[in-house]
Protein backbone atom coordinates (compact mmCIF):
# COMPACT_ATOMS: atom_id res chain seq x y z
CA UNK A 1 0.00 0.00 0.00
CA UNK A 2 1.04 3.60 -0.68
CA UNK A 3 -0.06 6.86 -0.15
CA UNK A 4 -3.72 5.34 1.04
CA UNK A 5 -3.99 3.36 -1.96
CA UNK A 6 -4.47 -0.62 -1.71
CA UNK A 7 -4.11 -3.30 -4.31
CA UNK A 8 -6.49 -6.03 -4.12
CA UNK A 9 -6.77 -8.82 -5.87
CA UNK A 10 -9.25 -11.44 -6.19
CA UNK A 11 -12.43 -9.61 -6.60
CA UNK A 12 -14.28 -8.10 -8.80
CA UNK A 13 -17.06 -4.64 -7.73
CA UNK A 14 -18.32 -1.75 -8.95
CA UNK A 15 -17.12 1.93 -8.95
CA UNK A 16 -17.30 3.78 -5.79
CA UNK A 17 -18.05 0.76 -3.98
CA UNK A 18 -17.77 0.38 -0.37
CA UNK A 19 -15.20 -1.75 0.52
CA UNK A 20 -14.77 -2.81 4.56
CA UNK A 21 -11.15 -3.85 4.79
CA UNK A 22 -10.11 -4.73 8.45
CA UNK A 23 -11.38 -2.43 10.18
CA UNK A 24 -11.69 0.47 7.74
CA UNK A 25 -13.51 1.83 4.74
CA UNK A 26 -12.36 1.65 1.27
CA UNK A 27 -13.57 2.69 -1.94
CA UNK A 28 -12.88 1.28 -5.37
CA UNK A 29 -10.80 3.76 -8.10
CA UNK A 30 -9.57 1.45 -10.77
CA UNK A 31 -11.32 -1.67 -11.87
CA UNK A 32 -9.03 -3.58 -14.19
CA UNK A 33 -9.52 -7.66 -14.82
CA UNK A 34 -6.53 -8.60 -12.22
CA UNK A 35 -5.98 -6.06 -9.50
CA UNK A 36 -8.49 -2.94 -8.46
CA UNK A 37 -6.79 -0.17 -6.48
CA UNK A 38 -9.18 1.45 -4.01
CA UNK A 39 -8.61 4.87 -2.06
CA UNK A 40 -8.53 3.84 1.90
CA UNK A 41 -10.79 6.47 4.08
CA UNK A 42 -9.65 6.22 7.14
CA UNK A 43 -6.08 4.55 8.83
CA UNK A 44 -4.50 2.45 6.78
CA UNK A 45 -1.41 1.72 9.36
CA UNK A 46 -4.01 -1.05 10.51
CA UNK A 47 -4.21 -2.92 7.09
CA UNK A 48 -1.90 -6.05 6.77
CA UNK A 49 -1.00 -7.74 3.67
CA UNK A 50 -3.28 -10.43 3.43
CA UNK A 51 -6.12 -8.96 5.42
CA UNK A 52 -9.92 -9.94 4.29
CA UNK A 53 -12.07 -7.05 2.19
CA UNK A 54 -15.87 -7.58 1.60
CA UNK A 55 -18.07 -5.75 -0.13
CA UNK A 56 -20.91 -3.67 1.33
CA UNK A 57 -22.38 -4.02 -2.27
CA UNK A 58 -22.87 0.17 -1.35
CA UNK A 59 -21.78 2.74 -3.49
CA UNK A 60 -21.00 5.60 -2.26
CA UNK A 61 -22.65 9.23 -2.93
CA UNK A 62 -23.27 12.57 -0.98
CA UNK A 63 -26.19 14.60 -1.49
CA UNK A 64 -24.80 18.29 -1.33
CA UNK A 65 -27.38 20.83 -0.33
CA UNK A 66 -27.37 24.39 2.33
CA UNK A 67 -26.92 22.11 5.41
CA UNK A 68 -23.71 20.89 4.21
CA UNK A 69 -22.26 24.25 3.56
CA UNK A 70 -19.47 25.75 5.64
CA UNK A 71 -19.00 22.26 7.62
CA UNK A 72 -16.23 19.81 7.99
CA UNK A 73 -16.58 16.18 7.15
CA UNK A 74 -14.27 12.91 6.59
CA UNK A 75 -13.88 10.94 3.43
CA UNK A 76 -16.98 8.88 5.39
CA UNK A 77 -18.86 11.98 5.44
CA UNK A 78 -19.27 11.96 8.93
CA UNK A 79 -18.91 15.64 10.61
CA UNK A 80 -15.96 16.83 11.89
CA UNK A 81 -16.73 20.14 13.40
CA UNK A 82 -19.58 19.27 16.07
Amino acid sequence: MVDGIANIVGTDLFANELLVIGETYGTGINLSMLIVKATILGRDEQILEGDLVEREFIELTLKVGFWLVGRVIDPTAKFLDE
